[in-house]
């Protein structure tokens, strides 16, 4: 058996922790944010300051504007996007917006800072860990029960088959 639960209060203390690590990443980040323009610092600090659905809408309004901004801006961009949707619990969004991080960085190590960097991979894991645990609560959700899959029905007594 596992040591490592799946429910309880240490699991969500294990979540908090996970956030509050990456809010710690985060906040050193925001001073590094100064070189990018507008709504992405805007959103980058709103996100610091644990304002998720103002930062949702900030980052999301700018999208279009983004689009033509440098691969750094753009990389921050995606970077703040995605981790305020995972703050949000939506790990489609974040999981999209973390992979665009990804992909500029990948092309140009420098378009994140190191502090974003470590901000990103916190928050791919976060990602990770976040779609196992769904994945193991729809698995339990569905499993079939143990005892209907290996005791058969009891018969039906005597007498409900006799013939008065």
């Amino acid at each position: 058996m596992s040591a490592e639960k799946t429910h309880g209060p240490t699991v969500g203390w294990r979540r908090s922790a996970d956030l509050r690590g990456a809010l710690l990443v985060a906040v050193t980040v925001v001073s590094l944010l100064a070189a990018c323009a507008g709504p992405v610092t805007r959103g980058g600090t709103l996100y610091t300051e644990g304002r998720y659905v103002d930062a949702a809408s900030v980052l999301e309004s700018a999208e279009r504007e983004v689009v033509t901004a440098s691969p750094s801006e753009r990389a921050t961009y995606g970077l703040y996007r995605g981790m305020t949707l995972l703050a949000l619990g939506d790990l489609r969004g974040a999981e999209r917006w973390l992979s665009v991080a990804r992909r500029l960085q990948a092309r140009d190590a420098e378009v994140l800072s190191p502090s974003e960097s470590e901000l990103l991979d916190a928050g791919e894991r976060a990602v990770l860990r976040a779609r196992e645990r769904r994945a193991a609560e729809h698995r339990a959700a569905t499993a079939p029960s143990s005892v209907a899959a290996v005791e058969p029905p009891p018969p039906a007594p005597a007498s409900a088959t006799a013939n008065p």
